[in-house]
């Protein structure tokens, strides 16, 4: 008896008939979030990173001016 990831008795008539395709629907939802979850991630770390590039520059921006 081979072990499935989720209970035998979860997996509807459809899904079996379906299989891989229906495994993939049924983790479509959790695919979606994942993929908004990168992305916001990304962005997040983009803004970050421009910001902080933003303040090192106005950094040596002022001790180039001597004041600081």
């Amino acid at each position: 008896m081979s072990v499935i990831w989720c209970d035998r008795n979860d997996i509807s008539q459809r899904d079996k008939i379906l299989g891989f395709q229906g495994l993939l629907w049924k983790g479509f939802p959790y695919g979606v979030v994942w993929v908004l979850w990168c992305m916001t991630s990304w962005a997040i770390f983009r803004e970050v990173a421009f910001t902080t590039r933003m303040a090192v520059n106005l950094l040596k921006l002022l001790r180039g001016h001597g004041w600081s």
